[in-house]
């Protein structure tokens, strides 16, 4: 009933021409695209991101510090499983609405942009000083961030230094690492919208007004000035880089500000900037995004109409690499109901919540599955479901996509579940938990040393020791790629035991090549690591290979004398392989 009585009163203001802002009861499905990674919200309040990580904007926790610097399918975000019902991206940051009206962000913090009150990155969500409650709506510009309050009032923080704060002022330190609030917006704001540089409000009387880098294109520079011609009717805003477009009555989009890529989709030859509206579409959109120098539309026909400069590529490679008016994109499924447009790429969602993107895929921005650009959307790729089989006695497990698993709140069962135990390479100590302990078993493993368990990273091994059977699924991600376990990459293998997981499927010997970067291009097999061991739960025994034994011809021998089993019968897919939920251990010499 609540939820049917905000979209009610959304209904009624729009139709009296007055917008009054509302906290989010549910989530939305939405997509938000960065300059070079996109994510999904879905109805259930979950977010996943794919695409760039090098500045851990996907926040999985890591970062993709070598190439291709990102992910090609969808991650699961930590910690947002559920709850949340707004998302927003920046070029290289995300934020997220919750449902209790609080703000998170992660990714890069070189300008405040994430407003933790440090200038720290972070590959994980965290919370923006003084908003863990009373945010109804936010926005992600190129290096700042803005928050829309239950009160109608506007707070950014990030950068400053072309006056996107709005502060009212542009003068050192230019950034902000924690919300200010917006000069002169305190109430009556309906909607925000950020760019590169420049930002956007509208009042709920259907006026406009916009601040930073725009000036003088309608706007008086780092306070708030109202667009002239705009001052009601408008029911939307999007602001990219030094432009801007409104959504008025009737389905009509006006731009103005820069015009040199046809950016206004006026189809004024002369490409000229324009400090007052001018008409891009005159009537039939129903929503509007847009981002760097180029903007599109979707229509009530479902049809996607874009302009500006040919990034994307959203008109087929045609020439020249801009267009100074509307013109279609080809493939677009029916049933449309968003769109979100990046710097070189950009994503639509159907009403069966299905994400197709298109444009430039260096960084797997797609979401296809491939590094592959595409002139026309292609499906993001359904994550499948991969689940924890444990049986009743210790089990040895991993976590081999790339997403966190939230211990407490996975392995809460008292009943089924007994105790997890992780190995802390780093520190030659184990991580523990037990859902039987009040407290999680934190006194615990203080009194005997260990450490207390609130995670199992991407690419980790871990004991579960289970009171009876069950299934557990891993969070959606992309598979943990071996290499990440080279030396210098993110998950560097120390000298000693390493207990990991990974989700490309090596066998032992694979994974031995991989680690070595030779790929096995000498004759005898790379004595890189010293041996490997996994653990059969059902059988009560461990595999194990070793390179030493290998190559001297003992390994079969030693296996049978030992009662140890050949990793070749392990039952997995392709037979003998490494499963993306199979625990095991690395011994580095």
């Amino acid at each position: 009933m609540k939820k049917f009585l905000i979209v009610a009163a959304a209904v009624i203001g729009a139709l009296c021409g007055l917008f009054v802002p509302t906290i989010a009861m549910a989530a939305t499905p939405m997509v938000a695209v960065g300059a070079s990674h996109s994510c999904y919200l879905s109805s259930a309040g979950a977010v996943m991101c794919w695409g760039s990580n090098f500045n851990g904007q996907l926040g999985i926790g890591s970062r993709n510090s070598s190439a291709p610097f990102g992910l090609s399918a969808p991650v699961s975000v930590s910690g947002l499983s559920s709850g949340v019902v707004s998302i927003a991206a920046g070029n290289f940051h995300t934020c997220a609405l919750t449902s209790g009206g609080g703000v998170l962000c992660w990714g890069t913090n070189l300008n405040g942009q994430l407003g933790s009150g440090s200038f720290l990155d972070s590959a994980v969500p965290v919370l923006v000083s003084g908003l863990s409650n009373g945010v109804v709506s936010i926005a992600a510009g190129g290096e700042h961030t803005c928050a829309l309050t239950s009160s109608g009032a506007v707070l950014c923080w990030g950068s400053n230094e072309f006056g996107e704060a709005g502060i009212g002022t542009v003068a050192p330190p230019y950034h902000f690492n924690t919300p200010v609030a917006v000069a002169g917006l305190t109430s009556g704001v309906a909607a925000i919208s950020a760019g590169y540089g420049n930002t956007c409000a509208l009042a709920n009387t259907g006026a406009v007004w916009c601040w930073g880098s725009m000036v003088p294109y309608g706007t008086s520079g780092a306070s708030p000035s109202q667009v002239s011609g705009l001052s009601t009717g408008v029911s939307a805003i999007t602001v990219g880089e030094g432009t801007a477009c409104a959504l008025s009555s009737g389905g009509r989009v006006e731009c103005w500000g820069k015009g040199r890529y046809g950016q206004l989709g006026n189809g004024a030859t002369s490409f000229l900037d324009y400090n007052l509206p001018v008409t891009a579409i005159a009537r039939g959109v129903v929503a509007i995004s847009a981002r760097a120098q180029q903007a599109c539309a979707l229509t009530s026909a479902g049809a996607i109409l874009c302009w500006g400069i040919n990034y994307l590529p959203w008109a087929n490679n045609v020439t020249p690499n801009f267009s100074n008016y509307p013109v279609s994109v080809a493939g677009i499924p029916s049933g449309v109901v968003a769109i979100a447009v990046g710097e070189d790429h950009a994503c639509v969602l159907t009403g069966a919540e299905v994400v197709l993107c298109w444009g430039h895929n260096s960084y797997g921005q797609l979401g296809d599955g491939s590094f592959l650009d595409s002139a026309v959307p292609v499906a993001v790729q359904q994550p499948s479901i991969i689940s924890l089989a444990l049986i009743a006695g210790w089990n040895l497990v991993g976590n081999g996509v790339e997403a966190p698993i939230a211990v407490a709140t996975t392995f809460n069962d008292a009943t089924k579940i007994n105790s997890v135990w992780k190995w802390v390479a780093s520190a030659r100590t184990w991580a523990f938990y037990s859902p039987s302990q009040t407290d999680g078993g934190a006194a615990y493993a203080s009194t005997r040393g260990y450490r207390f368990l609130t995670t199992i990273n991407a690419g980790e091994g871990f004991w579960v020791n289970a009171i009876s059977s069950l299934s557990i699924p891993l969070p959606f991600g992309a598979a943990v790629s071996s290499q990440s376990f080279r030396i210098g990459e993110i998950r560097w293998l120390l000298t000693g035991w390493n207990l990991i997981a990974t989700g490309d499927k090596p066998t032992p010997n694979s994974l031995n090549c991989i680690l070595n970067v030779t790929n096995c291009t000498f004759t005898a097999t790379p004595e890189f690591m010293a041996a490997v061991w996994a653990w059969d739960a059902a059988k009560q025994r461990w595999y194990f290979w070793a390179p030493s034994l290998v190559n001297n011809g003992t390994l079969a021998s030693y296996i049978n004398s030992k009662g140890y089993l050949d990793f070749s019968s392990l039952q997995t897919t392709p037979a003998g392989t490494l499963s993306p939920t199979t625990g095991f251990w690395v011994n580095m010499p």
